[in-house]
């Protein structure tokens, strides 16, 4: 699996984050860069660790997945429709992940994680789709006109 970041916007209008990371680097790197060249900068986001800074980004409505021999999806509290779109282009990547794939989820206030430790493989992707499926959908273009 290649190393590598990708985060998803709210926003039809805006790019789709995907960045390498190499060998050495780690990914919060990626995730600074993200930070930085969106002005979504808190005071000490520098020396936070990888999760805390997908962490950030996830309740504040990104999806985050981080990519390298495992991987972890980080959903936020609600998808946007270009977020669940993206999803549902993507499902077959997500289900050949099997057990090589964590989710961190953010509900209600709460951060609840699911990986094969767990839950079984199969349950896993499960629960992935489930947790798409109970996500509530905002339409971010059609806020923007009211």
């Amino acid at each position: 699996m290649d190393r590598s970041v990708v985060i998803l916007p709210m926003k039809e209008d805006e790019e789709v984050f995907i960045r390498s990371v190499n060998e050495k680097d780690r990914h919060a790197i990626r995730f600074r860069e993200f930070i930085s060249q969106y002005g979504l900068e808190y005071d000490g986001y520098l020396s936070d660790a990888g999760y805390t800074l997908a962490c950030y980004l996830s309740s504040i409505g990104y999806v985050v997945l981080q990519n390298d021999d495992d991987s972890v999806l980080y959903l936020p509290e609600c998808l946007s429709i270009n977020q669940y779109v993206w999803f549902k282009n993507h499902k077959k990547q997500f289900r050949k992940m099997g057990k090589n794939l964590a989710i961190v989820d953010f509900d209600q206030g709460r951060i609840s994680h699911y990986d094969e430790y767990s839950l079984d493989v199969m349950l896993l992707f499960v629960q992935f789709r489930n947790l798409l499926e109970e996500k509530q959908i905002v339409d971010y273009s059609r806020k923007k006109k009211e």
